[in-house]
C-alpha cells in the first residue's frame, strides 16, 4: 500500500509541478495586443517574367495570443519588369495583403493571405502580359519569418523574412520572391 501511495504522490507532485510551470508561462491566454512591423525588402520575379524591385513592408494588426495573429501587410516597391521579348519597363508595385499568421517557438512566423495588387508605370499597350496600367489584381501571399530577439509576453526583435507572392495579371500568374530585413513587435 505504501508503494502505491508513494507512486500516486509522486504522480500528483509531477502534475502539480508541470501545471504550475505551465501556468507561469501560459501565454496562450494573454490578452490581444497590437502588432506592428516594418521591413526593407527586395527581390524579383521568377518564371517567364523577370525583374527586380525594392521598397518597404509595413505591417499592422492584432496578435490574438502568442500563437495566432491577424494583420495587414503592404509591400510598396519600385523596380523593373523584364518580359521575354518586350524588354525592360520601370514600374511601381503595391501588394496589399490580409494575413493570418501562426508563431512557433516565439520566433518562427508562418503566414498566408489574399492580396489586392496594383502595378503602374509599365506600358501595357505593346502587349506585355507582365505589365498593367494600374489594377487591382488578385494575388496571394505566403510569408515565412524568423524573429531574433526576445521579450515575453510582448515579443519584439529583428526580423528576417521571405514572401512568395503570385499575382494574376491578365490571366497570367507572375510570382515575386521578396526578402525582408526589419523589426517586429508582436
Amino acid at each position: 500500500m505504501s508503494s502505491r501511495f508513494a507512486r500516486s504522490a509522486a504522480l500528483a507532485a509531477s502534475v502539480l509541478a508541470l501545471s504550475s510551470a505551465y501556468a507561469g508561462t501560459a501565454h496562450a491566454f494573454d490578452p490581444p495586443r497590437v502588432r506592428f512591423g516594418l521591413s526593407g525588402a527586395g527581390g524579383g520575379f521568377v518564371g517567364h517574367v523577370g525583374g527586380g524591385m525594392g521598397g518597404i513592408e509595413p505591417r499592422i494588426g492584432i496578435q490574438i495570443n502568442n500563437l495566432f495573429g491577424v494583420y495587414v501587410q503592404s509591400q510598396w516597391m519600385l523596380g523593373g519588369i523584364v518580359a521575354d521579348r518586350y524588354g525592360t519597363n520601370f514600374a511601381g508595385f503595391a501588394f496589399n495583403q490580409l494575413m493570418g499568421d501562426l508563431t512557433f517557438f516565439n520566433m518562427l512566423q508562418v503566414g498566408v493571405g489574399p492580396s489586392l495588387d496594383f502595378i503602374w508605370g509599365c506600358n501595357a499597350s505593346n502587349g506585355q502580359a507582365a505589365c498593367a496600367d494600374a489594377g487591382p489584381y488578385f494575388g496571394l501571399n505566403g510569408r515565412l519569418a524568423v524573429v531574433i530577439g526576445g521579450g515575453e509576453p510582448h515579443r519584439s526583435g529583428f526580423v528576417l523574412s521571405l514572401d512568395v507572392h503570385p499575382t494574376i495579371l491578365r490571366g497570367d500568374a507572375v510570382t515575386a520572391f521578396l526578402f525582408g530585413l526589419g523589426g517586429e513587435l508582436y
